[in-house]
This record gives structure tokens, C-alpha cells and sequence, in this order.
């Protein structure tokens, strides 16, 4: 089965928009995580993948939770952390794609 990740394709969809990306709220909605990229993000339904995505700045620590703190602007899927790398888009070759970028 193919995999295609089309992450140029959903940053340059946040570029478009032309405004910035709000976070959710509370603070850990801004603590950026670490993604091991094993979950794919989205929900299928069939041969769709509807992905809902926000993008913000949020504090990641890549030294550990005692380490120094690094504002970044990371995306992270509507109801979860930020995350980096990016949450993992999975789309089999010609299934359709719902991206809701917030």
C-alpha cells in the first residue's frame, strides 16, 4: 500500500490563509510535543481522510521537561498538543482528503 504525506501541502494551505492560527485553549495547548509519527492523524470514513490541523506558537523543550524552553510554531491536530515533526498525514493513492486547517 502507498502512503503519500502531503505536509507542503497543508503548511502551504496555513500559508494561504494569510492570518495566524489561533491554539486551543489552556496551557497545554501550547506545550509542544514530541511526535513519534506511529499514529496517523485524521479520522477515514470510507476512502475519505478528514484531518482537522491548527498551527501556533507553543513551547517545546527538546532537552527534556528541565531543559531550556524553544518558542517554535508547530501544527497539531484540533483536539491534541502541538506537535514536532508535524502530526503524520497518511492518504492511500486516490482516496480524497477533508483538511480543516484552523
Amino acid at each position: 500500500m502507498q502512503y503519500v504525506q502531503p505536509f507542503a501541502a497543508v503548511l502551504a494551505l496555513g500559508l494561504l490563509v494569510g492570518h495566524p492560527l489561533p491554539a486551543a485553549a489552556g496551557d497545554d495547548a501550547r506545550t509542544v510535543e514530541a511526535n513519534d509519527n506511529l499514529r496517523a492523524a485524521g479520522t477515514v470514513d470510507g476512502d475519505t481522510v478528514t484531518i482537522a490541523l491548527r498551527a501556533a506558537r507553543g513551547a517545546w523543550r527538546p532537552e527534556g521537561a528541565r531543559g531550556p524552553a524553544l518558542t517554535i510554531e508547530a501544527f497539531g491536530e484540533e483536539t491534541a498538543r502541538l506537535s514536532v515533526p508535524a502530526p503524520l498525514i497518511r492518504v492511500r493513492r486516490h482516496d480524497a482528503g477533508n483538511f480543516h486547517p484552523q
